[in-house]
C-alpha cells in the first residue's frame, strides 16, 4: 500500500492501490500497481528515472479512465508528473514550443476523452507535457501545481470551465490552434516565467485574468483568443505581454495592471464595450505600450473607453487617430486622461463687446502660426462663460513644449507673421488673415487701444492652467 499522505489531509493516505486491485479491467491483464523502494505509488513517489522505467504515463491514462468510471470528479492529488516517451521522436516543433532542446523525455497525452471534471491539485511537473486532441466533457480544474519544464496544448476541448489557480509556471507554454473552453476560464493569483503564448483560444464564456504576475526576464506573453463573453483583465503585473488579434466581444475591461515593459494589442475585433481603467495615482500605459486601431475594428456596437489612461506615452499620431475615432463615437476619453503635454487657458472679461467671432479666428489663426513657423500642434476650444461674462481660450498640445517657451513664442507672434521675408502661400495666407482680423478689432467699439494691444497678443486680464478651472 502506498505509504503518501496528502498535502492537505496529512490524515489520509493514497487508495489507489485498492482501486486498481478491486476493479478487473475487462480484456486488459491486470498489472499491480508498482511502488517504489520508499514504499511510495508510481504516481507520488520522487523517484522520476525509476517512474520512467515503469511506463508513467501510462498508469497515468490508467488512473483517470477508471476514476472517470467510478467518480463524478476526477481528483488527482500530488501527483509527481514524468514522461517516459522519448523527445527526440517527437515532431520537432514540440521541442521548440516547450523549450526543451535539452530534454531527453516528454509526457504525451493524446485523444484522451473524460465525461467528468478533472481537479489536478499540489502536482509537478518535471518533463515537458504534450497534450494532443484531448476532451474533458466537464470542468479541468488546476490548482497549487508546479510546472517546472514546459506545455504544449493542441484541440483540447473543455466543456465547462477551465481554472488556473495558484500555480507557477517555470517554463513555455504554448496553446496551437482550435483550443476551445464552453464555459468560463479563470487565471488568478499565478506566476508565468517563461514565454506563454495562448493562441487558438476560443472562450465561449466569460473570461477573468485577475492577480498574475507574468515576469518574463526575456519572454513574453502573447494572448490571440476569441473572447465570445468578455473579458476581466485585472491587477495583473507583467514585463512584456501583448493581445495580438484578439475578438472581445461583450464588455470587456483592463483594469488597474502593471506593465514595466511592452504592452501591445494589434487589430483587436471589437464587439462590446472595452474599458481601460487605471488610477489617479497610477494610469495606465507607459512609452513602450503600442494599441493599433482603426475604424474597421468595430462592429455595430463596439465601443473603447480610455478612463485614468496615459495617452501622452502613445504618441500624437496615436493620439491623432483617437480624436477621429471619437468623431465617429467608436471611442470615448473621459477627461482623466492625460491627453496634452501642456495646457494654457486665455481668460478675456469683456466679452460683450466683440459683436464678431474675433476671439475665435485669432484664436485659431494663432493655431496656424505655431504650425507652420514652430512645428507645434495646438488645438484650441472657445468657451464663452455668460455667468462670468468672460471667454476662456484653452489651447492644448501633445507636443514637447514648456509654458514658459509656450508664452515667450505667443509673444514673438505678431511680428513673426509680418515679417515679409518668408512669402510662401501658407506665410501668406496667415500674414492677410492677420490683417483682416486687425482692421475687425480697429472698428470694434467700447475697447480701449490698451485692450485692443492686449487682445492681440492673447495677453489677457490674466492667465490660468487648466487644473485650476472649476
Amino acid at each position: 500500500m502506498c505509504n503518501h499522505t496528502y498535502k492537505n489531509n496529512n490524515t489520509q493516505h493514497c487508495e489507489w492501490e485498492q482501486m486498481f486491485s478491486s476493479i478487473q479491467m475487462e480484456k486488459v491483464n491486470h498489472e499491480e500497481l508498482p511502488h517504489d523502494s520508499e514504499g511510495k505509488c508510481i504516481f507520488h513517489s520522487a523517484d522520476l528515472q525509476w517512474k520512467r522505467d515503469n511506463n508513467f504515463s501510462q498508469w497515468l491514462k490508467k488512473l483517470v479512465l477508471l476514476l472517470d468510471k467510478r467518480d463524478d470528479v476526477i481528483e488527482l492529488d500530488d501527483i509527481i508528473l514524468v514522461g517516459d516517451s522519448l523527445m527526440e521522436k517527437q515532431d520537432p516543433k514540440y521541442r521548440f514550443r516547450t523549450n526543451a532542446e535539452n530534454e531527453l523525455y516528454c509526457i504525451v497525452l493524446e485523444n484522451l476523452l473524460c465525461s467528468h471534471a478533472i481537479v489536478l491539485r499540489n502536482a509537478v511537473l518535471e518533463d515537458p507535457l504534450i497534450l494532443e486532441r484531448c476532451c474533458i466533457k466537464n470542468d479541468l480544474i488546476i490548482t497549487d501545481c508546479f510546472f517546472n519544464k514546459g506545455l504544449s496544448i493542441n484541440h483540447l476541448t473543455i466543456g465547462q470551465d477551465l481554472q488556473i489557480l495558484n500555480c507557477c509556471f517555470n517554463n513555455n507554454i504554448v496553446t496551437d490552434s482550435d483550443n476551445t473552453v464552453y464555459g468560463c476560464w479563470y487565471i488568478n493569483n499565478s506566476t508565468f516565467t517563461g514565454d506563454s503564448s495562448f493562441s487558438g483560444m476560443a472562450i465561449h464564456d466569460h473570461c477573468i485574468i485577475d492577480y498574475n504576475n507574468f515576469n518574463q526576464v526575456e519572454s513574453n506573453t502573447n494572448f490571440n483568443c476569441h473572447f465570445g463573453s468578455g473579458l476581466e483583465f485585472r491587477n495583473n503585473k507583467s514585463t512584456d505581454i501583448g493581445f495580438d488579434c484578439c475578438d472581445f466581444y461583450y464588455d470587456s475591461i483592463f483594469c488597474d495592471f502593471d506593465v514595466s515593459g511592452k504592452f501591445l494589442m494589434t487589430q483587436p475585433m471589437i464587439g462590446g464595450q472595452l474599458k481601460f481603467v487605471g488610477s489617479e495615482k497610477k494610469p495606465l500605459f507607459n512609452p513602450q505600450t503600442i494599441i493599433e486601431i482603426s475604424s474597421d475594428n468595430f462592429d455595430e456596437n463596439g465601443l473603447i473607453t480610455f478612463d485614468y489612461c496615459n495617452l501622452i506615452d502613445l504618441g500624437t499620431v496615436f493620439i491623432a487617430n483617437c480624436r477621429e475615432l471619437e468623431m465617429e463615437e467608436r471611442i470615448r476619453i473621459l477627461p482623466s486622461c492625460k491627453v496634452d503635454r501642456l495646457t494654457i487657458v486665455h481668460v478675456y472679461k469683456p466679452y460683450k463687446e466683440l459683436k464678431s467671432n474675433i476671439i475665435e479666428d485669432l484664436a485659431h489663426m494663432i493655431t496656424r502660426y505655431f504650425r507652420y513657423w514652430h512645428s507645434i500642434n495646438l488645438s484650441v476650444n472657445i468657451v464663452r462663460d455668460r455667468a462670468e461674462s468672460c471667454i476662456k481660450v484653452i489651447f492644448k498640445t501633445t507636443d514637447e513644449i514648456t509654458e514658459e517657451h509656450f508664452h515667450r513664442l505667443l509673444k514673438e507672434f505678431p511680428a513673426t507673421v509680418c515679417n515679409h521675408i518668408d512669402d510662401t502661400p501658407e506665410a501668406e495666407d496667415i500674414r492677410y488673415t492677420l490683417q483682416d482680423i486687425l482692421n475687425r478689432i480697429r472698428i470694434c467699439k467700447g475697447l480701449s487701444r490698451y485692450e485692443k494691444k492686449e487682445l492681440l497678443t492673447f495677453n489677457f486680464n490674466y492667465n490660468i492652467m487648466a487644473k485650476d478651472i472649476k
